[in-house]
């Protein structure tokens, strides 16, 4: 198997054996462990694809930058799809075929005849809607591939995994759904144990995409591991090695030749060897001693029908040093985090967020607000690469656990915001934004709208004005010609310009042609999330002309976003002039029917103070967005997370 992968172009592939049916080692047990794919790929049912980088070059081993699967492009590579050269993200491939997630995946090591599309493609032949298994090549270190000490019903010595610290070997690491997990578990069971390999086993996996996987599931059988007459684990010949190696060990046809010219195993009968049956050698393997019956590996926990591990949750330890961050000059005076998911239960009080540890957010002096972006699109593409405004949420020990030092939850239309998966590398810098606050009390926080900014439409270019969608203009509690704050990118001190704009419905026209005429990458007019960022669907446009975005300091940026509130003062206003109109009549009223003076004073008075109540109470629930239930259930939790600290 080559160091690099294939050329951008796909093929040449052998489609007859790589993934033809009729080519499944379970039908040809000489070929153990099958043919294996020399690059990279996603096996379906009905065709593959091979797996390139996020901007659709090979992947290759030494040159490219760790990049998040789900990220990565696929090419397909059979011949019936070659005319289509077009590359998607591989979760966007996964959205198309209606496959579960990246990130929702366990990663598992084929070590046998997994690998072999083929063999996949006949275990799953009675349900070919669950084969969608992205089989991305790794090295492994601390990990051994051996055979099995037994003869399986399909009539060739199954593979397993036993360490060896000196080892190191190019493997298929293959990202299963629970569905498919459960039926590999249902197939490798009772013989075989899944059992988790990391770091504490001395392995490590580091796949061709760039990334170190922080460990990956392992199918490893009992009974030991097949060995020679002085007990040396005998290794599997893996497919794409050199066969002439002395290390490159045995392929199933010499193997079981050896086993059956061993006269201890197979003792001449009439001055020749026999044939023996599967269960005929498994049990002179045993018999002869045939076997080294410790395996470390298999006395780890089995792990079958446990929750798995998955992808999206495996993040690296600790912060990202100079080695792994792309460029560290180029982001200089940003701290740099490992980017997870933010929990459930947490309130946000109107506004995304992001959770640091309260060691991380001191080293950035605590700000109340933060500008995030992508490190690596900012490494290659330097102050185009989109970022996004992120309220810092403060620690409350009613909340999930914090998040460790080195590590950003961040919520995922933020993450969305600026191309940004799970295990990516966030760059994070203070920001601050001018903003009155002491109304705040009375109507409460505002409703924040991360948006997509687009070029304005020539009706509404050259004017203070903002076109929304209907539900953004709803979302916010505002009106169209009501006044809405947008909030831009922050200068070099880290302060964020804001505009004050009127805000009005798109026309469906409009939009529509503008959606028509969106494609392409870096560097298109109107570029679109989906290719750009891998980000499908994306967050709801604002379109704005080129003098406001510069106002906002997002000129520059390719798909930048901005962050958008309610303009309040204005929404007061006329809230307070319906009220008034209402107040006036009642007075009037009041004076007629009622001639005491001093009871017509006191309810001009009550009429004052209730409409009053009543202005700022609908103005409250219009423009702030806060759920009483969580309250309650945020003090049940501050109650219960005191007592448990005084039980302490």
């Amino acid at each position: 198997m080559g160091e690099t992968g294939a050329a951008n172009a796909p093929g040449p592939y052998d489609e007859e054996q790589l993934f033809d049916l009729k080519a499944a080692p379970r039908l040809v047990p000489q070929t153990y462990p099958g043919v294996w794919p020399p690059d990279s790929v996603v096996v379906a049912a009905d065709r593959m694809w091979k797996v390139v980088d996020r901007y659709g070059s090979a992947l290759a081993w030494a040159q490219t930058p760790p990049v998040r699967l789900g990220v990565c492009r696929v090419r397909s590579v059979l011949a019936a799809d070659r005319k289509d050269s077009s590359a998607v993200q591989l979760n966007r491939l996964a959205e198309r075929e209606k496959c579960a997630s990246i990130d929702a995946r366990a990663p598992v090591l084929a070590i046998g005849s997994n690998a072999a599309p083929a063999q996949l493609r006949h275990k799953f032949r009675d349900r070919p809607e669950t084969l969608f298994v992205p089989s991305i090549r790794a090295r492994v270190r601390g990990v051994a591939v051996g055979y099995t000490p037994f003869v399986s019903q399909f009539g060739y010595v199954p593979a397993t995994a036993y360490p060896d610290r000196d080892a190191e070997a190019v493997l298929a690491v293959q990202f299963l759904d629970d569905r498919q997990l459960a039926e590999l578990d249902e197939s490798e069971s009772p013989y075989y144990r899944r059992v988790w390999l990391d770091a504490a086993q001395g392995v490590s996996v580091a796949l061709e995409t760039g990334e170190a996987l922080a460990g990956a599931y392992a199918y490893v059988a009992g009974g030991g591991v097949l060995a020679d007459r002085a007990g040396t684990p005998i290794r599997m010949w893996l497919p794409g090695t050199d066969s002439a190696a002395p290390e490159s060990g045995l392929n199933q046809a010499d193997l079981m030749a050896s086993l059956h010219a061993d006269p201890e195993i197979n003792p001449p009968a009439d001055g020749a060897p026999g044939d023996l049956s599967g269960a005929e050698l498994t049990a002179a393997i045993g018999r002869c001693g045939r076997l080294r019956p410790d395996n470390p590996f298999f006395d780890l926990p089995d792990e079958m029908g446990s929750v798995p591990r998955r992808y999206g949750s495996m993040l690296p330890a600790g912060a990202p040093d100079d080695a792994r961050a792309p460029a560290p000059g180029e982001l200089a005076g940003e701290m740099l985090a490992w980017v997870g998911a933010s929990p459930d239960g947490i309130d946000r009080g109107g506004k995304s967020v992001i959770r640091l540890s309260r060691d991380d957010a001191a080293r950035l002096n605590n700000p109340k607000l933060v500008s995030i972006r992508s490190a690596q699109l900012a490494a290659r593409h330097g102050s185009a690469a989109p970022a996004a405004l992120a309220a810092l949420h403060p620690y409350d020990p009613a909340d999930p656990a914090e998040p460790a030092d080195g590590h950003a939850q961040i919520d995922h239309v933020l993450r969305m915001g600026c191309g940004l998966e799970r295990g990516d590398i966030v760059a994070i810098r203070p920001a601050r934004v001018d903003r009155i606050r002491w109304f705040d009390w009375m109507l409460g926080k505002p409703t924040y709208l991360t948006m997509r900014v687009t070029l304005a439409d020539p009706a509404s270019a050259e004017r203070d004005i903002v076109l929304m969608s209907r539900l953004a203009i709803d979302i916010l509690g505002v009106e169209g010609g009501d006044y809405v704050v947008m909030e831009g990118a922050p200068d070099e001190d880290g302060e964020v310009p804001s505009v004050v704009l009127k805000v009005f419905e798109v026309p469906a026209d409009v939009e529509e042609n503008r959606r028509r005429v969106t494609g392409g990458s870096w560097g298109a007019r109107f570029p679109a999330a989906t290719e750009t960022l891998g980000v499908n669907q994306d967050l709801p446009m604002a379109f704005v002309d080129a003098e406001l975005r510069s106002r906002l300091n997002v000129n520059g940026q390719t798909l930048g976003t901005v962050r958008v509130r309610p303009g309040r003062l204005h929404r007061f206003y006329a809230e307070l002039r319906e009220i008034l109109l209402v107040l006036a009549v009642a007075l009037l009223g009041v004076v007629t029917v009622v001639g005491d003076k001093s009871v017509q004073v006191s309810l001009i008075l009550a009429l004052v103070v209730m409409s009053t109540v009543l202005v700022f109470g609908r103005m409250r629930r219009r423009l702030s967005h806060r759920s009483k239930s969580r309250q309650f259930g945020k003090k049940r939790q501050l109650r219960k997370a005191r007592r448990k600290d005084s039980a302490r």
